[in-house]
């Protein structure tokens, strides 16, 4: 490892390196500009398949076919966004097509009309909002006959494969010139590749064009599309809204972090489809949560080959496959890609070197970014590990580092902390989950010990959950190597009579993190007294279900058992590719169950705006009502020229007459919202169904604009969050380089 960092040479910008990232530029900007590899959904032959023409496809007077609508369909849920149709037909007079949706999105023009010289008639419209179950449907007008041979339907068109080849082409990149430099060495490719296997069999299920609709995947859909929104409308941070609910908004962002999901947002933003963004958040995460294993066992054990064991071990697990293609609990599933990072800072901060306690802010902070029910079990992770190690922390005062490590986490979420308190203090929250018992949701032991296979038919046995939620036999092998390693070293201290031999000394903080992952492991089961814990405290309810306890579990288990398999197997040639390969195997049922499952997002269908769960809203809303999408004009007031683009809305205001008036827009009044007429700033209520109402004054004329505003109170917490992040950081690297200062005076001392 000396040799190959003797030899690091510094990158240039000029010269061959800067010739290659010139290349790449020019390479991007010709695929974006030229749209080469833009992307276009084609729905052809609907009248075969989703618009039946009834009574027959071909429409004729003499045969007693009346004028009138005669078919109906295809009841895609399309995004906003312009789309083209096109029909072959033969008739002697005329007809329309109309155009509607369930959801009464606007769709412009919605009346799509041909005469008997069309032949080929050919329309552009647009959805000004996602349409939930498009509705096309064909009208025989006038004439003598009408026959429809085929119907089209072309959506916008998408820039995966753009974005695919960018990706591609940067990592590309960047791993030559890694490698070129002496950054990688051939045993690290070697490690890169076994990994980069391992991700792509874990991610079969959205590599293909259509994504399995799971259970809480329309959920985080509408998150993205709601982030994306609020990003187009200047928000950053975001807060506010207005995809979800028909286009009403919501304010997830507020009490479900949504920083993480920012790039994935801006794509949509970008061009991207829907299915798209989905497939790539489930890719990246799945690799984020390899690499991240793979540094952070690497470092812990010093030993690269344990930490590819570790990430082959955690990319591989059924709970966390099961959180991604099972539940589509993306949010969950982002998390666990975080928990490596916090285990390290947890290895590192009681075991190691104390004063890398960022490493462990940054691993809380990641996770909370993710997943609030996540963090709340990372902190129970960090209290077990601290009361078991909690002689050590007190000897070698490791406190101080631990409570460093707590402030600068809470510092660093001050931007989403003070936002959620201040709107739960307002009585809007998430009522739902408190109708979880974990007593209620417990599973058997066996389960822990049993093969995966996804999603699987209702059972009878309340006591075996349907979904994959076990520890996967690699894990639970190495669980025991875990354990046979420490015996065995406690053995070999006693025949020595050496009990502060480093190898034993090394493997206390391996047993501690595995003991704390056996608990959580413990805590899912029926043995766990659940039902006696609730009645002391509610809180753990919070989390829902007991077999969540998986998530850090396997987290701690993976990390601890690669460490194992390293320093038992280390003597056999190549042996992370064999456990990949016993690991893949493990798991193939679930992947290829979940790859074939029935029901889909089609490529080019998005998620409807439509969202049925009744959380983060002002009390007393009804989401029935949400199906009314226009305004309510009340008193003398005219109104023309309204648009609405997610939460902005804009609208002229001709005359108020004489007694003025009041206007309710199809937007929930959370706090925020502002509104304004020539330059006049105009007080927001609470209207029918909480929705946005202005009230203007008589023989008034303008321009009305509602628009988010975020509340002085939050930008400056952004900013107290932002000042955070830079000192920890500035910090950081102000304590690596005298670190290296000091090695470099070493170093030269010796005369190495």
């Amino acid at each position: 490892m000396n040799a190959i960092a003797k030899s690091r040479t510094p990158f240039r910008w000029v010269g061959k390196d800067g010739l290659i990232i010139v290349l790449d530029v020019i390479l991007l900007i010709l695929v974006f500009m030229t749209g080469i590899l833009d992307r276009q959904q084609t729905w052809p032959d609907l009248n075969y398949s989703d618009v039946p023409v009834t009574p027959s496809i071909c429409l004729s007077t003499e045969n007693g076919d009346e004028y009138g609508i005669h078919s109906s369909g295809p009841f895609y849920d399309l995004p906003r966004g312009n789309y083209r149709l096109k029909l072959t037909i033969e008739t002697d007079g005329s007809g329309s097509v109309h155009l509607s949706d369930a959801n009464h999105a606007r769709i412009t023009p919605d009346v799509l009309t041909f005469q008997a010289e069309d032949t080929d008639p050919d329309w552009n419209f647009r959805i000004e909002d996602t349409a939930d179950n498009l509705n096309i449907q064909i009208s025989f007008d006038s004439g003598t006959y009408l026959n429809v041979y085929d119907i089209r339907l072309y959506t916008p068109f998408y820039r995966d494969y753009a974005f695919t080849f960018a990706l591609i082409l940067l990592l590309g990149t960047l791993l030559f010139l890694l490698y070129s430099h002496n950054y990688l060495s051939p045993a690290d490719l070697r490690n890169m590749l076994i990994l980069a296997t391992a991700v792509v069999v874990c991610s079969s299920p959205v590599l293909k064009d259509n994504v399995v609709n799971l259970i809480d995947l329309e959920f985080h859909m509408a998150r993205i599309e709601n982030l994306a929104d609020g990003l187009r409308s200047g928000q950053f941070p975001v807060r506010a809204g207005g995809f979800s609910f028909n286009g009403y908004g919501a304010i997830t962002s507020v009490f479900y972090p949504d920083l993480l999901l920012t790039p994935f947002a801006l794509l949509r933003n970008l061009g991207a489809s829907p299915t798209y963004v989905v497939s790539l958040f489930c890719i990246v995460v799945t690799a984020l949560a390899g690499l991240f294993a793979y540094l952070a066992a690497s470092a812990m054990a010093e030993d690269k080959n344990a930490g590819t064991c570790a990430a082959i071990l955690y990319i591989a697990c059924a709970y966390r496959l099961n959180n991604l293609f099972v539940r589509g609990a993306l949010g969950e599933g982002m998390a666990m890609s975080f928990y490596p990072i916090f285990i390290h800072g947890l290895w590192e901060t009681v075991f190691g070197d104390k004063n890398r306690w960022r490493l462990l802010a940054a691993g809380a902070f990641l996770i909370f970014m993710s997943h609030l029910i996540s963090t709340v079990m990372a902190l129970l992770m960090a209290i077990g590990v601290c009361v078991l190690a909690i002689p050590r922390i007190l000897r070698e005062r490791r406190l101080v580092s631990i409570l460093k490590a707590a402030l600068a986490t809470v510092c660093l979420s001050l931007f989403f902390l003070v936002p959620m308190v201040e709107t739960l203090s307002k009585g809007i929250n998430a009522e739902v989950i408190n109708i979880y018992r974990l007593q209620d949701k417990t599973i058997s032991v066996a389960q822990l010990f049993l093969q995966s296979r996804g999603l699987l038919p209702v059972l009878e046995d309340p006591t075996v959950d349907t979904g994959a939620v076990d520890l996967g036999l690699p894990l639970v092998i190495g669980v025991m190597l875990v354990l046979y390693l420490s015996i065995k070293d406690k053995e070999d201290a006693v025949k020595k009579d050496d009990s502060l031999n480093p190898e034993r000394q090394s493997t206390v903080p391996l047993l501690i993190l595995s003991l704390v992952g056996i608990g959580f492991a413990f805590m899912t089961t029926t043995l766990f007294p659940w039902a006696h814990v609730s009645q002391i405290t509610l809180f753990f309810n919070q989390i829902q279900f007991a077999w969540r306890f998986i998530g850090p579990s396997v987290a701690l288990l993976a990390l601890c058992s690669g460490i194992a398999y390293s320093k038992v197997f280390s003597r056999i040639p190549h042996y992370p590719v064999f456990l990949l390969i016993f690991a893949l195997t493990i798991i193939l049922p679930t992947m290829s169950e979940q790859t074939r499952k029935s029901g889909f997002f089609r490529f080019g269908e998005g998620t409807s705006g439509n969202i049925r769960f009744n959380e983060y809203q002002i009390p007393g809303t009804n989401l029935d009502d949400t199906v009314n999408r226009e305004p309510i004009l009340s008193g003398t007031l005219s109104m023309e020229n309204y648009k609405k683009d997610g939460n902005r809305i804009d609208a002229t205001i001709t005359e108020t007459g004489t007694e003025g008036g009041s206007i309710e827009f199809p937007l929930f009044a959370f706090d925020g919202y502002t509104a304004s007429m020539n330059g006049k700033e105009l007080q927001v209520e609470k209207g029918l169904n909480n929705r946005v109402r202005v009230n203007l004054d008589a023989n008034e004329s303008g321009v009305l604009r509602i628009r988010y505003k975020t509340k002085t109170l939050w930008r400056l917490m952004d900013l107290l969050s932002l000042i955070s992040c830079l000192f920890l950081i500035l910090t950081g690297m102000r304590r690596r380089f005298r670190s290296a200062q000091r090695g470099f005076r070493k170093s030269g001392k010796t005369g190495r």
